[in-house]
């Protein structure tokens, strides 16, 4: 039974007593002792009722008291977990704003106005790399910034305060250990009565992006220089339609439109109407990837002249624009060279039979090569099952073979159209012949070779003359080299240009020494205008010959018999011939007559 039930029923108890005592029959009608006893008795069960009752109250308190200090720490204990809960929360806020702020590179900054006072977040610290424990001020933090972007930085900061400006900037700092990054620096206004209070805002590190976008930039920057370098020209148009979405300077300057223009136009309009149709064609056909060049294809200029072009291409996909970029190259001179060699070989095929030298020509594409008479009598031919290469080859001087064909070789897998070499060629008779072989080379729209006109020349004659003229060069500078008199060549500035061994033993000096000093330099400063005059005179006449004082590298002087004279417009050979020795014998052979005939006269006087 329950506390509470107890109660119940005892105050039942006490209400039934009552109500007993109440119904009990008088003292007139029973006994006076019994009723006076059962009086008591009932008084007694009504005491030790109320006895209970009241230990039940009692009880009942006692169990008030103990549910009520049980709430009491049921609700202490409800605080405490609730403040437990509130401090977890408030650290996984903090940790939250950490992790996001170091991902992002984003801390928070504020500034009470009124006090001065700068609080940074963590991420703040780590971003100007200093120590947490630093109160930084706002002379401080200005600091911190690159010298051109603090006065940006103030001014912003000053406009929050003073008008409750908000600002974004982007700035470069310099971090405690040095190192220069970019920030982006966004602060707000907090205002009260028309006054600033606190300016609070973010800053992120963004040098990372920065960096990017400055390579990005280096790199449009490098891919428009080469877009606009470019020797051929570009165009880039829409798939569809074919309107001109960019042109480099070279396509402008090939069709005479600006930039500006050339973007108003598409494909049809830089041909003449009667070749739209066929260049529609090419483009769709380079659209669809059927072909990435087109040849000699001819264009329009803005003023309505034509000329020739080769076009290359790719398909290309900027965002989501399908484009086709294509490459210009002017073939108009080529075209020309073409025609006019088509013209010459004309020509050439009237004179061929005429002429004396050898002459052929060679099919690369299907391996022919032909003959004229000439060639023929002198030189042969292969026979009709003889392969006509290997019967050139075999007749080119085994000597010279590898040279001949290697020359051959470079010059048509090469891009020039001449070529010429000189080889010893078999004659008919068996002799070997000193030959002189040129050919031109005709190409096709990929620069490919594709035939070869030549002529052969038999140059023994002209060898034997050139090795007799060598021979008598050879012989000349040996007498140079050891001739007993200075010999020298000089330019027409008067500097030297060959001196021999006698020239640089009557000087004294080297011959790397003598080279490319100037005449002047190897006279007494007294003679320097007589050296001007005799440069003057050989300019003027192609001849000199005279007596001129040369000083030597250590100083002494000698006379020399100068005979000089022009070998070519700009070019004087000298000889130099130390007389000297002989200039003293006349002095004392002058001296001697003079002595003589004064002691003639004395002796005439003597007589008188």
């Amino acid at each position: 039974m329950t506390k509470s039930t107890r109660r119940a029923s005892t105050r039942a108890a006490a209400s039934d007593r009552q109500k007993t005592v109440r119904n009990h029959p008088s003292r007139e009608e029973r006994g006076g002792a019994v009723t006076a006893r059962e009086d008591t008795a009932t008084l007694r069960e009504d005491a030790a009722g109320v006895r209970e009752e009241a230990a039940g109250l009692r009880e009942e308190a006692s169990t008030v008291r103990e549910d009520t200090a049980t709430l009491r720490e049921d609700a202490v204990g409800v605080r405490e977990e609730a403040a437990q809960v509130r401090q977890d929360l408030r650290e996984s806020q903090d940790l939250l704003a950490q992790t996001t702020g170091r991902l992002a590179e984003v801390g928070g900054w504020q500034l009470t106005v009124t006090t001065q006072t700068l609080m940074w977040t963590e991420e703040v610290y780590r971003i100007h790399e200093v120590d947490p424990a630093m109160k930084p001020t706002v002379a401080e933090m200005i600091r911190f910034y690159a010298p051109e972007a603090r006065p940006v930085i103030t001014a912003a900061l000053q406009a929050a305060i003073d008008a409750g400006t908000s600002f974004d900037v982007e700035l470069p700092l310099m971090t405690a250990r040095g190192r220069p990054i970019w920030v982006r620096a966004f602060g707000i206004a907090k205002r009260r009565d028309g006054k600033t209070i606190r300016v609070y805002g973010a800053l992120q590190d963004v040098t990372k992006r920065k960096r990017a976008e400055e390579t990005l930039a280096e790199s449009q920057r490098e891919l428009a220089a080469i877009f606009d370098a470019a020797a051929d020209g570009i165009l880039l148009a829409d798939t569809e339609g074919g309107k001109f979405r960019s042109a480099n300077a070279s396509i402008c300057r090939m069709l005479g439109y600006s930039q500006d223009e050339l973007l108003d136009l598409g494909v049809s309009d830089i041909y003449r109407k009667e070749d739209v149709a066929h260049a529609v064609q090419e483009f769709e056909r380079h659209v669809k990837g059927e072909s990435a060049l087109s040849v000699n294809l001819r264009l329009k200029k803005k003023d309505g002249s034509v000329f020739f072009a080769d076009v290359s291409s790719a398909p290309v996909t900027l965002g989501s624009k399908s484009l086709l970029v294509g490459i210009f190259r002017d073939i108009t001179e080529r075209k020309e060279a073409e025609d006019a060699l088509r013209e010459s070989a004309e020509r050439f095929g009237l004179a061929v039979n005429a002429t004396n030298d050898g002459m052929w020509d060679h099919n690369l594409r299907d391996g022919t090569i032909h003959f004229n008479e000439p060639y023929v009598a002198a030189f042969g031919m292969p026979s009709e099952n003889e392969d006509p290469w290997r019967w050139w080859t075999d007749h080119v001087h085994p000597e010279d073979r590898d040279r001949t064909l290697s020359s051959f070789d470079a010059a048509v897998n090469g891009s020039g159209d001449v070529w010429k070499c000189e080889y010893r060629f078999r004659r008919i008779d068996g002799v070997w012949a000193n030959t002189s072989d040129c050919a031109y080379i005709t190409r096709d729209s990929a620069g490919k070779a594709q035939y070869l006109i030549g002529a052969l020349s038999d140059i023994t004659e002209r060898k034997r003359a050139e090795d007799a003229l060598r021979e008598s060069e050879q012989k000349f500078r040996a007498y140079v080299e050891h001739a007993p008199d200075g010999v020298f060549v000089i330019d027409g500035a008067g500097v030297y240009q060959e001196v021999n061994v006698a020239a640089c033993r009557l000087l004294g000096y080297s011959t790397e020494e003598l080279l490319h000093m100037h005449a002047s330099q190897i006279v007494p400063a007294e003679a320097v205008g007589d050296v001007r005059t005799s440069v003057e005179a050989l300019r003027r006449d192609g001849l000199y010959s005279g007596e001129v004082t040369f000083l030597r590298k250590d100083g002494s002087r000698f006379v020399g018999l100068l005979s000089a004279t022009r070998i070519t417009e700009d070019r004087y050979l000298g000889f130099v011939k130390d007389i000297t020795e002989r200039k003293r014998a006349e002095e004392e052979k002058a001296k001697l007559e003079a002595q003589y005939l004064q002691a003639q006269k004395m002796e005439s006087v003597g007589r008188l």
